[in-house]
């Protein structure tokens, strides 16, 4: 490759081509800034629509603001991701990465994010994670080398644990909820 060539760049599935610009405020460069450290993992949307979180498999969140479609916050964990669940009554993000579960505080007129130690944990390898539709209990699946299981956690005032649930012969790979939040 020469210094100065433009190459084009595939941005979408129905194989479209652009050629990138240089302008730093174009909506596609910013998009493609985003995708360049890896594919999005996982999206979000917040409580009232105004901004969608994605996470990257390498870690990478990124916050945009839905109506300028503009990048308003980006932090790079640097650890591998799974998913990423944006809370829907309280403007929080839950994310959720191999061994570990962060939760993000977020103000949405300033767009600062803020680490909630309380709500953090350190984990087996974490195969799903999932919130209860009032947004009261998260439900994490692990595997050890000893087996998998099941961690109720009770999210009022941080993360502490309800109940776990052993005796599975494999892997979860999907926890679900109800909507009476009676059954997971």
């Amino acid at each position: 490759m020469r210094s100065g060539t433009i190459h084009e760049v595939v941005i979408s599935e129905d194989r479209k081509l652009i050629k990138p610009h240089h302008d730093a405020n174009d909506p596609v460069k910013r998009w493609l800034t985003c995708t360049d450290h890896h594919a999005p993992k996982s999206i979000g949307i917040d409580m009232i629509s105004s901004r969608i979180f994605t996470i990257t498999a390498e870690g990478l969140l990124t916050v945009w603001d839905l109506k300028h479609f503009n990048i308003i916050y980006q932090f790079n964990f640097k650890k591998k991701a799974q998913a990423l669940e944006a809370f829907k009554i309280t403007n929080r993000i839950l994310l959720i990465f191999e061994h570990d579960v962060h939760v993000l505080d977020s103000d949405p007129k300033t767009n600062k994010f803020n680490d909630l130690k309380p709500y953090n944990l350190i984990l087996n390898k974490i195969t799903f994670a999932t919130l209860n539709q009032d947004e009261q209990i998260l439900g994490i699946a692990t595997i050890s080398a000893a087996q998998p299981d099941v961690t109720l956690y009770a999210t009022d005032g941080g993360l502490v644990k309800i109940k776990q649930i052993t005796g599975f012969k494999s892997s979860i790979r999907y926890l679900d909820f109800s909507t009476d939040n009676f059954y997971m």
